[in-house]
């Protein structure tokens, strides 16, 4: 009688493709790759003290990612993945991937005026710069890039007076090419100063105007402004605090040859809100 002789062949099994790095925190890398339709499963192994240290081993070819947990921030470390089926295996796929730097802390106002704010935080090594971004129509908007760790502060300008703003502030550093952002701060709101604008009626026979605050603290008038034109017919006044009072004055002077004649004080009293 005939028989008939099967063979099994054993095929072999195709590299991890598509190996990346698909998303990081602080502490945690979370590892992707392709789906490998001829494997059983992976293997994942970090380079930990000089050796390659296996990390996971998972049993279904549709499982295509895992983090690692535990680990440092900012710091770069070493991946390999391999398919397996039965006994037989893929080569190594390698891949270097990094943790994402701190969260900035202490993020505060240190400094207002009307128009501006001057924020601070603290600084890290493990920063490459800072993103400082305002919160702007429903959603967040960069206002600057800074590119060195050393500069923890950054002047926001243009603003409008007594109005609240709110800004955050996330570190980032380059590596492999692509730039990790840490956990964005906390959200810093802050209201400007106040400011006010003086204004008065033209007097056309004078040389100009005279401008004096009470000093409420040294109790006394303090000069604020003089005015060399009869034109000018305001001035703003920067830097007030809201919810509090504050009492102005003005008087006209005319100057023939070296003689300057002065009229009486007008007051003026203003609550900021």
């Amino acid at each position: 009688y005939s028989s008939t002789l099967t063979a099994k062949t054993n095929i072999a099994v195709s590299a991890v493709s598509g190996v990346k790095s698909k998303s990081a925190t602080t502490t945690s890398i979370t590892l992707g790759w392709n789906k490998n339709s001829n494997a059983t499963g992976y293997v994942i192994q970090q380079y930990k003290n000089n050796k390659w240290v296996q990390v996971a081993k998972t049993t279904k070819n549709t499982t295509v990612s895992y983090t690692v947990k535990s680990l440092s921030t900012a710091t770069t470390y070493k991946f390999r993945i391999k398919a397996y089926k039965g006994t037989l295996s893929s080569k190594w796929t390698y891949i270097n991937a990094t943790t994402n730097p701190y969260a900035v802390k202490n993020l505060k106002a240190s400094a207002k005026t009307a128009s501006t704010v001057t924020l601070t935080w603290d600084k890290h090594r493990t920063a490459q710069g800072y993103i400082v971004e305002q919160y702007k129509n429903n959603k967040w908007v960069r206002v600057t890039k800074i590119t060195n760790n050393a500069t923890a502060s950054y002047k926001v300008t243009g603003l409008s007076s007594s109005t609240v703003y709110k800004f955050r502030v996330k570190a980032y550093r380059i590596a492999d090419k692509q730039a990790r952002y840490g956990t964005v701060s906390a959200t810093c709101t802050v209201r400007t100063n106040n400011s006010i604008t003086l204004e008065w009626s033209k007097n056309s026979k004078v040389t100009g105007y005279v401008l004096q605050y009470y000093n409420a603290s040294a109790k006394k008038w303090t000069d604020m402004k003089r005015i060399g034109s009869n034109i000018t017919l305001s001035c703003k006044v920067n830097g007030l605090t809201s919810g509090k009072s504050y009492t102005f004055r003005i008087r006209t002077y005319k100057t023939i040859g070296k003689n300057t004649q002065y009229s009486a004080w007008s007051n003026c009293k203003v609550s900021t809100k």
